[in-house]
C-alpha cells in the first residue's frame, strides 16, 4: 500500500520541476498520474471491501452465471459491432467538415 503514495509524491516532485523549469509536455501526465495514484491508494486501502468491514468484492458480485452471460453476449458479441458501427460512421463523415479561420 506504500507503493501508490510513493508514486503520487514522486509525481508532484517532478510536476514542480516541471512547472518550474517550463518543461510544457509534463504537467498533465504528472496530474494525470497524481490522481491515478489517489485513486488507487483509496480502492487498496479498502480492499476486499466495498463497504468498510461489511461488504466484500464478492458479495457484491453478480452470480457467476450472469457474469459469464455477460462476458460471452456484451463482450464478444455486441462491443466488437459497436467498435465496428463507429469505424464506419467515422469514415463515412471523414472529410466532411472543414474548419474555417473566422470560426472558433
Amino acid at each position: 500500500m506504500f507503493v501508490f503514495p510513493v508514486i503520487g509524491a514522486l509525481s508532484a516532485i517532478v510536476l514542480a520541476f516541471s512547472v518550474r523549469y517550463r518543461h510544457d509536455d509534463l504537467p498533465f501526465p504528472m496530474v494525470v498520474l497524481i490522481f491515478v495514484a489517489a485513486f488507487a491508494t483509496l480502492a487498496i486501502s479498502f480492499w476486499p471491501y466495498i463497504i468498510p468491514f461489511t461488504l466484500t468484492i464478492h458479495n457484491a458480485a453478480a452470480p457467476q452465471s450472469s457474469l459469464a452471460f455477460m462476458f460471452w453476449g456484451e463482450g464478444l458479441f455486441v462491443f466488437p459491432l459497436l467498435l465496428l458501427y463507429s469505424v464506419i460512421s467515422y469514415s463515412v463523415f471523414r472529410g466532411k467538415v472543414h474548419s474555417i479561420a473566422d470560426h472558433y
